[in-house]
């Protein structure tokens, strides 16, 4: 069961602050990233707590009950709210560690999401040295303010003149037909964009899904089968509902 703290919790994830001077309180237009970000909250809250604890910095040829983490991880970040989420959990499993400094850890990503997050991990504990474990590397391009990602064919390209091979992969999509294995977008500038990143060689790559994601809907981005041909191991989280 979920607590209502956890549930709140899970809802502040890549919600932007808000601007409290003076007593005024500053309202923007809410963009689909935002709208985004409060859909299964609590799901993607779920998914990226176990993955932090279980899969993150843990080697794949590690004993599953070895407590023993890998020093070092380049990471790839697709856009996206729930990729978004996964990050948020990471770092605070690297806050609570307790040594965050024996890590070191690059993100990298064409959205505008996850610079906010590695951004306010370190505003809100100044306390902490994060910065072994918040470096990024942000590909270049027009960002997108309703998307919250860079866009374009010049991002498509950069993308895959990429010549990095990642430790992992962290990738979602609109929706899955686990008949077919494609995965579908809603968007129609962001499918080259998504398929770029998610054929980038990754020793590890992990799809996050909610559970109301196992449908089609929307644009065919790349299949199950692009993904395995670019990793060693591919491993999908997802959970369960209530309602199902």
């Amino acid at each position: 069961l979920i607590s209502p703290e956890h549930r709140k919790a899970a809802m502040d994830v890549n919600q932007p602050d808000r601007d409290h001077s003076h007593g005024m309180r500053t309202w923007e237009p809410v963009t689909w990233s935002q709208q985004r970000a409060e859909h299964r909250a609590d799901e993607k809250q779920i998914m990226g707590d176990h993955w932090a604890r279980h899969d993150f910095m843990v080697s794949r040829h590690a004993n599953l009950e070895s407590e023993d983490k890998q020093p070092f991880a380049t990471i790839l970040v697709n856009p996206g709210t729930t990729p978004n989420a996964i990050v948020h959990a990471s770092l605070q499993w690297l806050i609570t560690s307790g040594n965050p400094e024996r890590f070191n850890v690059t993100w990298h990503t064409p959205g505008a999401l996850v610079p906010e997050t590695l951004r306010s991990a370190r505003w809100n504990n100044p306390r902490i040295n994060l910065n072994t474990v918040t470096k990024l590397f942000l590909f270049p391009g027009l960002v997108n303010p309703e998307y919250q990602s860079v866009q374009g064919e010049e991002a498509v390209r950069f993308v895959e003149g990429l010549e990095i091979n990642f430790t992992y992969s962290v990738l979602s999509a609109g929706s899955f037909d686990i008949e077919t294995g494609d995965l579908f977008f809603h968007l129609k500038d962001e499918t080259s964009l998504q398929r770029a990143c998610a054929t980038r060689f990754a020793d590890h790559k992990f799809l996050f899904l909610d559970s109301t994601k196992f449908k089609r809907e929307g644009r065919v981005g790349y299949n199950i089968r692009d993904i395995l041909e670019t990793a060693n191991t591919v491993t999908i989280y997802t959970v369960s509902s209530a309602i199902d």
